[in-house]
């Protein structure tokens, strides 16, 4: 019995640091404030297990980098089926271009 305790309370700090250290880092890749950032890494440092718990019930489901590419191909979709006129007025200067756009600007 007393192992036990010694092993419980030797991880539950350990659990308690991989919890915030993984809010933290995933707090990072998907929320762009960095209020929020902050916000969800001191709650899962001041609440342990609680606060990286109810961090993964409410975190969003996208990361930013994911957001990213849905809105660009959304945007690459919608040019495909021609309801934007000028793809490039709305894309920043460093996005590939779609594989449909480049046929379009090589026939035309």
């Amino acid at each position: 019995m007393v192992v036990v305790r010694d092993l419980l309370s030797a991880s539950l700090p350990l659990l308690w640091i991989a919890g915030a250290f993984h809010t933290g880092a995933d707090a990072r890749r998907r929320f762009a404030n960095v209020s929020a950032r902050r916000f969800w890494t001191a709650l899962a440092v001041l609440l342990p297990l609680v606060g990286a718990g109810v961090y993964l019930v409410v975190r969003p489901a996208e990361t930013l980098e994911e957001r990213r590419l849905r809105r660009r191909r959304v945007l690459y979709l919608e040019v495909a089926a021609g309801e934007r006129a000028t793809v490039r007025a709305t894309l920043p200067a460093t996005a590939p271009a779609a594989p449909e756009l480049q046929r379009k600007a090589a026939a035309g």
